[in-house]
């Protein structure tokens, strides 16, 4: 773009330059020319992003017991201080901070426990996400948080579930846990 723009700029300056001498030569009107400056602004993100309650998804409870599936529970992203048209972005989960992946499951902190991400609320076969599989999400709607901020809900095609291992129960039990990186694009 700036190479463009440069090019553009010389090759106007050049011609009004000639123009300019011509019309001095022939005694004739000169023609007028204008320099015309383009500006924009680059930004980190257009967005804030935010993802649950403080960047939190409570998956609730399951049971100490081998082959449990616990809740479908929406992850739900907001966008936040947008500057400019945002219509939807894609998210892209990149892998865990505290877990691992293992056949397409998300483990967690609780050994025999692991977290799945869905597509549907059903959670039907087939419709399992897979690390770096793009999701998109459109804006629905704004809402005003109660924090008081203007947020866009966006539509939610993510979910996610806690599972047990379909032949071992979990090692123990309490606070169930795992980080997960995403990635966010704007449209």
């Amino acid at each position: 773009m700036r190479i463009g723009l440069i090019a553009f700029s010389a090759f106007s300056l050049i011609t009004c330059g000639a123009a300019f001498a011509a019309g001095l030569a022939a005694n004739q009107p000169t023609t007028s020319c204008v320099t015309v400056n383009f500006t924009g602004e680059v930004v980190e993100t257009p967005c804030l992003v935010s993802v649950g309650n403080a960047n939190s998804v409570d998956l609730g409870q399951i049971k100490k017991v081998a082959g449990k599936k616990g809740r479908i529970t929406p992850v739900p992203f907001y966008l936040t201080g947008c500057k400019g048209d945002v219509n939807a972005v894609c998210v892209t989960w990149d892998g865990a901070t505290t877990g691992t992946l293992e056949g397409g499951k998300l483990t967690t902190n609780i050994k025999n426990v692991s977290m799945s991400f869905y597509k549907d609320s059903h959670a039907t076969s087939g419709s399992e996400v897979k690390a770096r599989e793009v999701i998109d999400l459109h804006i629905d709607a704004t809402t005003k948080g109660t924090d008081g901020v203007n947020r866009n809900c966006l539509s939610i095609p993510l979910y996610a579930r806690l599972e047990t291992d379909d032949t071992k129960e979990p090692e123990s039990v309490g606070t169930v846990s795992s980080s997960v990186i995403f990635k966010v694009q704007f449209k």
